[in-house]
């Protein structure tokens, strides 16, 4: 079985400006270079006949290359804190691109994902001592934050793999370039 999801990268001197944001919080478990990334869909655990099948749905998709800003910050779970991240400024493109995304994983039999889209880059994972307060302060802190713009020009199927620490480490497993 994998764990998949669907990605748009973000080029070093991107990655570079989230990471100066990643301080500041006691309880946090910040994310790596390798790990920053906008997620288009998770997909979660599937076997590899429904990743090739995935595959070659995302290789179908056609939409032209987009210019992406990060901008803002946020967190997930409002009363208990456990993500915090850089925002995504608005964009038609990317919003085509994730839902082209989905529509390659409904038409492969996968369930669809409910929940509302939310582009981002996840900065650090939240332990449970985070405190409320301590996490608002951070996105106080950066909630002017703005990176870019960069010319997306490509997407991954990327695999998570978790270490012994309980460490998310991931994989590119495809590569799709965007083309009209």
């Amino acid at each position: 079985m994998l764990r998949l999801f669907v990605a748009l990268p973000l080029p070093d001197h991107i990655a570079h400006v989230v990471q100066t944001t990643q301080g500041g919080l006691e309880h946090a478990s910040w994310s790596q270079r390798d790990n920053l990334h906008i997620t288009l869909r998770f997909v979660g655990e599937v076997d590899e006949t429904v990743a090739s099948d995935l595959d070659l749905a995302l290789g179908d998709i056609r939409v032209a290359p987009f210019e992406v800003s990060l901008k803002g910050a946020g967190f997930f779970g409002h009363e208990r804190p456990h993500a915090a991240w850089m925002g995504v400024a608005e964009s038609a493109p990317l919003i085509h691109l994730h839902k082209a995304c989905e529509r390659a994983c409904r038409d492969i039999g996968l369930l669809p994902d409910t929940r509302a889209y939310t582009p981002h880059v996840t900065t650090c994972y939240l332990k449970p001592a985070a405190s409320l307060a301590e996490v608002m302060a951070y996105q106080a802190r950066h909630n002017l934050f703005k990176a870019g713009p960069w010319l997306a020009d490509r997407f991954y199927l990327y695999a998570s793999h978790q270490n012994r620490r309980g460490q998310n480490h991931y994989s590119i497993e495809a590569e799709y370039p965007l083309r009209a």
